[in-house]
């Protein structure tokens, strides 16, 4: 990644030098400019990343949870990223013709998946809302609907899906994960239960578990959440420090 990181910024800098010597090549290097210093970002996001993962794994720093502890959806890094890939697109579709004649195909693909992360980050109803710490188990919010997965017998790994790190719950008593569903609405529908368990057979059997989950959606990081959420499976003393909200007990 480090050599990434300083071919893109090198690029980054001709394209800026360029289009100051040159400023009818403006189009060309905002085009290329912003592609590479997109690609510069997310190298030394990575960077980052993997020095603080290190620093977990070698024992430097220790994850715990207490108290009343819940994680909630955060928009604004798929907002950022989403918007990045837009702005980062439509600069290509404007200058891109001048580098290379397929270079705005690939921006128009580029400015898609952009607009595509933010609409389905918003819109998906399978992606949970929130994650709370209680002493009984980790209890999961979507938009409509909330159920409880226990500690004991909960694993947790991780799946990592075009360079996103993901964490994969699972648990053998799934009886014990539909039992205590709740849904927004006051009479709870048969309906929607059969297809919250179709949905925890769909993830068993394509990812391992019953639930996926992107840490950056709440802020924090796969290696993070995965070590406070094992702390609490390896620990059973620590979950009498975990306390419930009212409406979630």
């Amino acid at each position: 990644m480090w050599f990434t990181l300083i071919v893109s910024s090198l690029f980054v800098l001709a394209s800026f030098m360029m289009a100051i010597k040159t400023p009818e090549a403006l189009p060309s290097a905002l085009a290329g400019g912003s592609f590479f210093g997109l690609c510069a970002a997310v190298a030394l996001n990575d960077i980052v990343k993997k020095r603080r993962r290190r620093l977990i794994l070698d024992g430097l720093q220790s994850v715990e949870v207490n108290g009343q502890t819940t994680l909630g959806v955060t928009f604004w890094r798929t907002d950022i990223l989403g918007a990045s890939l837009l702005i980062v697109g439509l600069l290509g579709v404007w200058g891109g013709g001048q580098i290379n004649p397929l270079f705005p195909w690939l921006s128009v693909l580029i400015a898609l998946s952009g607009l595509a992360a933010i609409v389905f980050a918003r819109t998906n109803s399978a992606l949970p809302l929130s994650l709370q710490f209680e002493p009984q188990g980790l209890r999961v919010r979507h938009r409509d609907s909330q159920y409880r997965i226990d500690w004991d017998g909960m694993a947790v790994s991780g799946w990592n899906v075009s360079g996103q790190d993901f964490l994969v719950i699972d648990t053998p008593f799934v009886d014990r994960v539909i039992a205590s569903v709740s849904f927004d609405r006051e009479q709870t529908n048969a309906r929607q239960t059969k297809k919250l368990l179709e949905r925890f057979q769909r993830s068993q059997a394509n990812f391992g578990g019953i639930l996926m989950i992107n840490p950056p959606r709440f802020g924090t990081d796969a290696v993070y959440l995965s070590q406070a959420i094992q702390h609490c499976i390896d620990k059973p003393e620590a979950r009498s420090r975990l306390v419930p909200l009212v409406d979630g007990a």
